[in-house]
């Protein structure tokens, strides 16, 4: 639809059985939790998949939904068509408020396209849904991946991803240090697990942090 000229790359909608459908807001913990899910995905699977991030997949001329991710075969031709069905291994939704839309409308468009396998990280539950064996009635397979579960894909074997991972907001906290006198920068990054943002503090030789 963006190729044609019908929308603009900014908006958030999305073509389902022949309507626009504006997409639901996303908020931080979307955010944090799909930036998380990029850093695992790629690490995991590496040069045998392509992990594309909030980007279309054709699943009919009626159909062009924009899952948070769908890790694609390896293949040229990406630049002149949209991914199908058929490259798709893993479809993923991110969903808070748009959690019951993902797991009927979205979910069956999915089952009946043929997109082996779909994984809805439930931001409310903190559990990730993990549905397989799609046919044109849904998937014949559901289950359920708490924080303690690790999640793997039946299409390439030995990806593993801790569902804890997925919802933990890793914080950064930064010492910022001005040595005036060598004109130097000194920047100490320590992650951590925390709910809070950047934690600027002073580096103690007089200078404090800058903005």
């Amino acid at each position: 639809m963006g190729e044609a000229g019908i929308l603009a790359e900014d908006d958030r909608v999305e073509l389902i059985e022949g309507e626009l459908i504006a997409m639901s807001p996303v908020g931080s913990d979307h955010i944090a939790s799909c930036n998380a899910l990029t850093h695992l995905l790629v690490l995991a699977i590496g040069d045998r998949g392509i992990v594309s991030v909030g980007n279309p997949v054709r699943l009919t001329r009626r159909s062009e939904p924009q899952p948070d991710f769908a890790v694609l075969k390896p293949r040229e031709g990406y630049r002149q068509s949209i991914p199908r069905p058929e490259d798709t291994m893993l479809a993923i939704e991110v969903a808070n408020t748009g959690l019951d839309y993902d797991r009927t409308i979205k979910l069956a468009l999915y089952a009946k396209s043929g997109i082996p396998e779909v994984w809805i990280v439930n931001l409310l539950a903190r559990d990730v849904e993990v549905y397989r064996v799609p046919s044109a009635d849904g998937y014949a397979s559901c289950t359920r991946a708490g924080p303690a579960d690790t999640l793997s894909m039946a299409a390439m074997p030995g990806v593993v991803i801790p569902v804890a991972k997925i919802f933990a907001w890793r914080a950064v906290s930064v010492t910022c240090c001005v040595n005036s006198e060598w004109g130097s920068w000194r920047l100490a990054a320590d992650a951590r697990s925390a709910a809070g943002g950047w934690n600027q503090t002073a580096c103690g030789l007089g200078s404090g942090c800058p903005n």
